[in-house]
C-alpha cells in the first residue's frame, strides 16, 4: 500500500480587501471627531482580507496624512490614530487615504479613502475688534440717544458663537447714564451734565453662550461735548450792587479795579467778553472787553468828582449767547491837586473848535490841489499849441497866412480871377481895397511891403457856379487850369459894400500919388513851357 501526496499550488493572485470601521460613523466612508480630542486618539479600525497563500499573502498597509498615522495590530488588523492636534477654526475637513499591497509578485494593491470632519468645541474665547473703543457725544441728550457700536467676534460654531454684552460696574453705588444692549449698541439711559462728569472711563464685558461659556473684555471711553447751557457769572464783584470808593490823584493810574467772570462752559461757550450797560453823560469810564480792565476813559477833573451807578455786563461766545449782569456803586474822590473844573460845554466846544480848522485846512488843500492841476493843463495846451504854430511857419515861411490872404483879398460883388500875372493881381487887389476904409488902416504899410514869389502850382478846375470868367489873353482858351474864378471869401465874410469899404470910380480919382506911382516889385517870369501860379510873398523887415 503506498500513500500520494498531491500538493496543489495556487498560481492565483488576489488584491487584498480594506474594510473600514469608524468610532463615530458619520457615512460609510465618513466619520466625525471633535478638535478637543488628543494625540493618538483612536478614529477607525481596519481589516484586511487577502485569501492568497504564501507571500501572496502577505499584507502591507501604510496612510500618507500629516495629521493621522497608522498603527499595526498584527493578523492583518490596524487601527487609525490622531497623529497632530486638531483646530477646526484652522481645517474642519480631511480626506484621508489608506494603501495596503501583497508581497507577491507582481504584488497587487489596493487603495481606500476616507473622510474625517472635524466638530466644534467651545475653545476659542470672543475677541473684540479694538482694546479701547472712543464715543463722543453731547451732553442734555435725550433717553435712548444712540452713542456708538461696540464689536466682538467669535469663531466658534452654535451657542458657542452667541454672544452678549454688558457694562462692568465696580462700584454699584457709581450711576452710569448708559446702557448696552446684548448686540453691543450703547446709548444713554438718562440725561448727562457735563458740568458734573465729562469723561467716562468704562469696561465691557462680552461672553458666548458656549460650554463652557467663554468671555473678554474692552474698555470704553466716552466723552462728554459741551452745549452753552450756563450762564456766566460775576466773581467780583460778588454783591450786586457793590460799593467801591476811588480816590483820584493827579499821578494816579488811569486803571480803577478789575472786573472778573466765569463760565461753568468750556471752549467758546466759556469765552468772555465784558461790556457797560449803563455808565454816566459824562463818559468818564471804560472797560476792557476781554479782560475786564475798568478805568478812566478821559482825564479826570475836579467836576468830575461824585457818585457813579455802573451797570456791567458780560458775555459768553456760545450759541445762543448767555450773559449776566452786575451793578457798581462808585464814589469817586478828586484830589484838590488835579485840574480846575472843566465843563462839558467847554469840552465840547473845544471838540467843535477843532472839527472846524480841520475842515477848513482840507478844504484849502483841495481848492488848492485843483487850482495847481488847472494851471499845469493850460501850461501844456499852450506850449502844444506854440509847438504847432512854430511847427507851421517853419514849413511854409514864404506863403501869407488866410488872414492876411484876407486882408488883400476882399470881397466884392464881381468875380475876381486869379491869374498868373503878378502885375494884374497886385493891380485888381489895389483897386479893391479901400484905403479910406476904417476897417484896414494899416494898408498903407502893407502895400510896401510886397513882393512876388512865383511858385509852380497847378490849380484847380473853374467851378461852373459863376457866370463870367477873366482869363489871360497870353494863353489858350481851352486850358481851364490858366485862371480861377472866385468870390473872394464871400462866402464866409461879410460884405463890406455897404460899409463903403470897395473902390469905386469916384475913389480911384482921389488916390493919393504915391499908389498911382507905384511899380509892383515883380520878378522876372520864368520862360518855361510850363506855366506857373503867382503868389504875394509878405517882405520882413530887419
Amino acid at each position: 500500500m503506498s500513500t500520494l501526496i498531491i500538493n496543489v499550488i495556487n498560481n492565483q493572485n488576489n488584491a487584498p480587501a480594506i474594510n473600514i470601521d469608524f468610532i463615530s460613523p458619520l457615512t460609510k466612508t465618513s466619520t466625525g471627531i471633535s478638535e478637543a480630542s488628543k494625540i493618538g486618539s483612536f478614529i477607525a479600525y481596519v481589516m484586511v482580507i487577502d485569501t492568497d497563500n504564501g507571500p501572496n499573502g502577505q499584507i502591507k498597509c501604510n496612510i500618507h496624512h500629516k495629521m493621522f498615522q497608522l498603527s499595526n495590530m498584527g493578523s492583518k488588523e490596524y487601527k487609525i490614530l490622531v497623529k497632530e492636534p486638531l483646530d477646526r477654526e484652522t481645517i474642519d475637513h480631511y480626506v484621508v487615504s489608506i494603501v495596503c499591497h501583497d508581497m507577491g509578485s507582481p504584488p497587487l494593491k489596493t487603495k481606500k479613502q476616507f473622510s474625517v470632519k472635524v466638530t466644534d468645541v467651545n475653545d476659542v474665547e470672543p475677541h473684540f475688534t479694538k482694546e479701547t473703543f472712543q464715543f463722543l457725544t453731547y451732553e442734555n441728550q435725550k433717553v435712548n440717544f444712540p452713542i456708538g457700536f461696540i464689536n466682538a467676534t467669535d469663531p466658534d460654531l452654535g451657542d458657542g458663537g452667541q454672544l452678549t454684552y454688558s457694562i462692568i460696574n465696580d462700584n454699584n453705588n457709581d450711576n452710569i447714564p448708559f446702557q448696552l444692549t446684548k448686540y453691543g449698541f450703547i446709548s444713554t439711559s438718562q440725561p448727562i451734565d457735563r458740568e458734573v462728569k465729562d469723561i467716562y472711563n468704562l469696561q465691557v464685558l462680552v461672553k458666548d453662550n458656549g460650554t463652557p461659556s467663554l468671555n473678554n473684555t474692552a474698555n470704553i471711553l466716552i466723552e462728554i461735548l459741551d452745549k452753552n447751557d450756563n450762564a456766566p457769572y460775576f466773581i467780583f464783584p460778588n454783591n450786586d450792587p457793590y460799593n467801591l470808593d476811588v480816590h483820584y490823584h493827579p499821578h494816579s493810574k488811569k486803571d480803577i479795579t478789575i472786573l472778573k467772570a466765569s463760565d461753568k462752559d468750556t471752549g467758546n461757550n466759556a469765552f468772555l467778553t465784558y461790556g457797560i450797560l449803563r455808565s454816566n453823560d459824562k463818559n468818564l469810564f471804560t472797560v476792557n472787553s476781554h479782560t475786564g480792565v475798568l478805568s478812566f476813559s478821559r482825564t479826570v477833573y475836579q467836576n468830575d468828582a461824585g457818585t457813579y451807578e455802573l451797570q456791567f455786563i458780560v458775555k459768553d461766545g456760545g450759541t445762543p449767547v448767555q450773559s449776566a449782569t452786575t451793578a457798581i456803586i462808585l464814589t469817586l474822590f478828586v484830589s484838590n491837586d488835579t485840574s480846575p473844573m472843566l465843563t462839558a460845554v467847554h469840552s465840547q466846544s473845544d471838540n467843535n473848535l477843532n472839527m472846524t480848522w480841520i475842515i477848513i485846512i482840507v478844504a484849502a488843500a483841495v481848492i488848492l490841489s485843483v487850482a495847481i492841476v488847472v494851471s499845469i493843463t493850460m501850461c501844456v495846451f499852450k506850449c502844444i499849441n506854440h509847438f504847432n504854430n512854430s511847427s507851421a511857419e517853419k514849413d511854409n515861411p514864404k506863403f501869407l497866412s488866410q488872414t492876411e490872404m484876407r486882408q488883400i483879398l476882399y470881397q466884392t460883388n464881381n468875380p475876381v480871377a486869379i491869374t498868373r500875372n503878378a502885375e494884374e493881381i497886385f493891380s485888381r487887389n489895389l483897386q479893391s481895397i479901400n484905403p479910406k476904409c476904417s476897417y484896414y488902416p494899416e494898408i498903407d504899410q502893407l502895400t510896401n511891403e510886397w513882393n512876388y514869389s512865383t511858385t509852380p502850382r497847378k490849380l484847380p478846375p473853374v467851378p461852373q457856379i459863376y457866370n463870367k470868367q477873366v482869363a489871360d489873353g497870353s494863353y489858350e482858351q481851352g486850358d481851364n487850369s490858366s485862371t480861377l474864378t472866385s468870390n473872394n471869401l464871400s462866402d464866409t465874410l461879410p460884405s463890406q459894400r455897404d460899409h463903403n469899404c470897395a473902390w469905386n470910380e469916384g475913389d480911384i480919382k482921389h488916390q493919393p500919388a504915391e499908389y498911382s506911382n507905384y511899380t509892383p516889385n515883380i520878378p522876372p517870369m520864368p520862360k518855361s513851357g510850363q506855366e506857373q501860379d503867382t503868389y504875394l510873398e509878405p517882405i520882413y523887415k530887419k
